[in-house]
């Protein structure tokens, strides 16, 4: 019988094959670790993985690092983790990764799993849901299409049938879909302990408690949050340079650009945009059209322009060591500014990153009676406010949008991605079926009359 097995060395998982007698006894045994470092030269972090002889993976090593060279290093290294993995079950099974057949794929979906269909086959360090498999296997087929390396099984795939609706008019239009027949199917597992969204009564009361405290930061960001519905990595990213005017009809209208820099960290990437990875790709068209432009109101304007003032003007007296520090790239030749600076700062006058915010934000979900997910990573605090947006704009509102223009607002490449954020709470559902019977009840008041006892053999 053949098993695997993994254990933690550091923070890396090593992988083990044993081939076990009929008396239990084990036969055979080996490991595989392919790591992986990170080796930053000339201002770009290279991801360079290895075999265990430590010898380069090239085929790797050029998808990591050239085809995928404008993503962030976080996406670079998901998917490093991901194809580590790939690797270490091959040479755990010895078959080469030219030479993936249906048998080895399915192996392989059970050595990500963690679970085969013998109790005893897997005996691993961590179990992985469907989901995150089919997340590598998406990771897989985006590095085999980008390195030319042919595998039928992996990209097979069934057409269905769905129906979505889409127009002004709210009439379904119906549309194919594609699934890869090597997915696992994910089960719908629900956890509504924790709403994934803020709602407008919730909203008003955090929006409250920041307006008590005079607490500008928290001002803006929540309502860039909530009422345009950023990400908070677009948030944070945001410079001097990317609040200002635009000509919109002949019209001067404030607006923000979201865009990704050399100078921008992790906390701070725009979702979708492309990511530089030279000076002199600012001057090119593809970085020119790589943003997106956000109309605000006049008074959301003038409140971000109160901030910086009020902020920045202060940490230049108080803190300008570390205001030095805020320095952005300046990326459009139309800026006037001797010097840009990231928007949002700490309290010691540097940039203000994800986890300041985010222990900031439990302050006022705690202050404001609002559940925290403390034990799970599913309910992001931050992204709640990007949820609200969607959720005020489909549920809420007397005027609700169709899916086509809330993903317009959202920035979504897919519809499928803004049909996602359409969640209700129990407490929704509720509401929802109590309006449902009333109108029910209106309809057909004979639904509240109750049969006469004894039953139809009483009246026989």
């Amino acid at each position: 019988m053949v098993t695997y097995s993994s254990y933690k060395s550091g923070s890396q998982s090593i992988y083990c094959k044993h081939i076990i007698r009929a008396d239990g006894s084990e036969a055979y045994s080996r490991s595989a670790r392919f790591p992986f470092v990170h080796i930053e030269k000339e201002g770009f972090e290279y991801i360079v993985p290895y075999n265990d002889d430590m010898v380069p993976i090239r085929e790797a090593f050029d998808y990591l690092n050239y085809d995928m060279a404008e993503r962030p290093i976080t996406s670079r290294t998901q998917a490093a983790t991901a194809i580590r993995i790939l690797y270490c079950y091959l040479s755990l099974a010895n078959v080469d990764i030219h030479s993936i057949d249906a048998d080895t794929l399915r192996g392989l979906i059970r050595f990500i799993r963690g679970v085969g269909t013998v109790q005893e086959q897997f005996k691993m360090d961590t179990v992985r849901s469907a989901g995150t498999v089919n997340i590598y296997l998406a990771a897989y087929r985006a590095f085999f299409s980008s390195r030319g390396i042919a595998c039928d099984p992996l990209f097979r795939r069934s057409v269905t049938r769905g129906t979505m609706s889409t127009d002004d008019a709210g009439m379904p239009a119906r549309t194919d879909r594609y699934a890869m027949k090597s997915n696992l199917r994910a089960g719908q597992y629900e956890n509504r302990a924790i709403p994934k969204y803020i709602s407008p009564d919730q909203f008003s009361k955090l929006y409250k408690l920041a307006l008590e405290k005079k607490d500008l930061r928290a001002l803006v960001i929540m309502r860039l949050g909530y009422g345009y519905g950023l990400r908070l990595g677009e948030i944070l990213g945001l410079t001097l340079e990317d609040v200002t005017e635009a000509t919109i009809d002949n019209q001067i209208t404030p607006v923000l650009f979201i865009r990704n820099r050399l100078s921008d960290k992790d906390f701070q990437f725009g979702k979708n945009l492309m990511h530089p990875t030279d000076a002199r790709q600012y001057k090119s068209k593809d970085y020119a059209n790589a943003h997106h432009r956000i109309i605000i109101s006049d008074d959301m304007y003038e409140l971000i322009l109160n901030y910086i003032e009020a902020e920045h003007a202060r940490m230049v007296q108080d803190r300008p060591s570390n205001y030095s520090q805020t320095v952005a790239d300046i990326v459009s030749s139309r800026c006037e500014l001797e010097e840009n600076h990231y928007v949002f700062l700490n309290r010691y006058g540097k940039v203000l990153n994800d986890q300041t915010w985010g222990n900031s934000l439990k302050k006022y979900f705690e202050e404001a009676g609002i559940p925290i997910d403390r034990d799970t990573k599913e309910g992001n605090l931050s992204h709640r406010f990007r949820h609200g947006f969607a959720m005020f704009h489909a549920h809420f509102s007397e005027h609700p949008w169709t899916a086509l223009k809330l993903q317009h607002a959202m920035r979504h490449r897919s519809i499928r991605s803004t049909l996602i954020y359409y969640s209700l709470t129990e407490e929704d559902e509720r509401r929802e079926k109590e309006a449902m019977q009333k109108e029910l009840y209106d309809a057909i008041p004979e639904l509240k009359l109750l049969p006469e006892e004894g039953g139809p053999e009483a009246n026989e």
